[in-house]
């Protein structure tokens, strides 16, 4: 992804690396200690695998390989194990989501005077997600806020953007997760992350970004239960424990639909906008603290921002 600031040009890139298999024959496989046991051959060995510890060993690793499969259970899990010192004062943020019509707004009206970006600097956001934006550092800049902000362009028109004073950026990534149907094309649609370290905290969230398929509460060609499952695999792919998680955009889909109530068997939703019958949406399990609609700004949605405590 490309970042607005210069600074971050001195960060790696998100963790995209991948470790070659070297090539050539592959020795056969063989089964560690206990594993005989476990899948019902080697009954006389038990007695010595007990004896070395190799039952117990392998009957872990089988748990960790369950705990590792993504089911609502182990996801909320991991949901749970972010947790702040009640001897830490409280440390409030503010995420903001926002489609800025680009096209229209900033092709057709030429940005309408910055009506946009003057809306997200007076909000003042900790960190944005943008959808249909084509060029985060235009709205930095158009705004007076490209010294504060650092701007990750994804994907799909797609971007993240977090004030640099109070952040850490730990690496960020994009999957894909749906494909608009016939009857609406544009194209794929993905979902954007950055995680973020709070440097006054040391807490870190996983920022997920997020623009839906069309049709409107289709969930695309795959429909909105595999949708919903797919966004929820990626974040569940890149979720650190520890982690909180910010999942924010325009779904394309509103309350109600199958996207939305696939997502909500995992995360929580917090808040919801009015635009084209209520297609934004913020989830996460972190505690709410006030939520508002800061209006259009020239756009077809409304900005969308809500305060948490981490």
């Amino acid at each position: 992804p490309r970042r607005s600031s210069l600074a971050s040009l001195r960060r790696p890139l998100g963790p995209w690396a991948r470790a070659c298999c070297s090539a050539g024959a592959k020795a056969p496989l063989a089964a560690g200690p206990g594993l005989l046991d476990i899948f019902g051959a080697g009954k006389g060995t038990e007695e010595k695998l007990k004896a070395e510890g190799g039952v117990e060993r392998s009957r872990g690793l089988v748990e960790d390989a369950k705990s590792d499969v993504m089911t609502v259970e182990n996801f909320r899990a991991k949901l749970a194990a972010w947790t702040r010192n009640s001897a830490d004062a409280p440390s409030h943020m503010k995420a903001m989501t926002y489609n800025l019509f680009w096209r229209t707004l900033h092709g057709r009206r030429n940005g309408d005077s910055a009506a946009a970006s003057k809306l997200i600097v007076a909000a003042r956001p900790d960190i944005m997600a943008l959808q249909e934006c084509e060029d985060v550092s235009r709205v930095l800049i158009e705004g007076g806020a490209f010294e504060k902000y650092v701007g990750v362009q994804g994907p799909y028109s797609m971007a993240i953007a977090y004030k640099k004073s109070d952040w850490q950026d730990e690496g960020d990534g994009h999957a894909d997760v749906g494909v608009d149907e016939p009857q609406q094309f544009y194209g794929r649609r993905g979902v954007q992350w950055v995680r973020l370290r709070h440097k006054l905290s040391n807490r870190a969230i996983l920022f997920v970004n997020h623009q839906g398929p069309l049709r409107v509460n289709s969930g695309g060609r795959e429909g909105g239960p595999q949708a919903a499952e797919n966004i929820v695999k990626a974040i569940y792919d890149n979720l650190q424990v520890g982690d909180a998680v910010i999942l924010l955009g325009d779904f394309n889909a509103q309350a109600g639909s199958q996207t939305l109530r696939g997502l909500e068997r995992y995360i929580d939703l917090k808040y919801t906008g009015t635009s084209l019958g209520g297609v934004d949406h913020i989830f996460t399990a972190l505690e709410l603290i006030g939520a508002e609609n800061l209006g259009n700004g020239g756009s077809d949605h409304d900005a969308l921002m809500a305060a948490f405590i981490l």
